[in-house]
């Protein structure tokens, strides 16, 4: 998986469980190299120095962030469904987390086991702001369309769901409307 940066000059790269950060500008090395056991994916915030950090090792949510302002070695990964950092507690926890995908600058969200889960970091309470429960698999890929406001699911049963979004402020949970034709 390869993220470019929005002026072009760098990227970031998950390769196994090592996320790399390059400057191209800078240097040829990574300004950034870290190893994160479990982990599946990265989504990279309209704030530069914000990740969403996607894997089963990551609490009973199956997300992180990871603050970039702080140093390496300082508590910079942070886990919303808890008060405690992911350095402090990784979780050997039995949620299938695949993928996230921010929303918008303050929500993110990720797919765990069969329920897409979207969290509002600026929340210090652990609880997600809302959940879509499609009823079928287990949820492997998301994608955001921001003009339309529609989230899309697949899952591993070859289901793609369009969930719109518009109302998110005053949704909790989301089920099928229609159901499977």
């Amino acid at each position: 998986m390869c993220i470019r940066d929005r002026n072009g000059s760098g990227f970031t790269s998950l390769v196994n469980d090592s996320l790399f950060i390059y400057d191209l500008n800078r240097t040829k090395s990574p300004q950034y190299l870290q190893s994160f056991p479990g982990i599946e994916s990265v989504a990279a915030n309209k704030n530069p120095y914000l990740l969403s950090l996607c894997g089963s090792q990551f609490g009973r949510g199956g997300v992180a962030l990871l603050d970039l302002r702080c140093d390496q070695s300082d508590r910079n990964v942070y886990l919303p469904d808890s008060n405690t950092t992911a350095s402090s507690r990784l979780s050997s926890s039995h949620t299938s987390s695949y993928d996230c995908v921010w929303i918008d600058e303050y929500h993110v969200a990720n797919c765990a086991n069969d329920a897409v889960k979207i969290w509002d970091i600026r929340s210090t309470g652990g609880q997600t702001k809302c959940e879509m429960l499609p009823m079928k698999g287990c949820i492997e890929a998301l994608s955001y369309h921001s003009p339309s406001k529609t989230l899309y699911t697949s899952d591993d049963q070859g289901y793609i769901i369009s969930w719109d979004l518009t109302r998110m402020d005053r949704m909790k949970k989301g089920t099928l409307a229609q159901g499977f034709n």
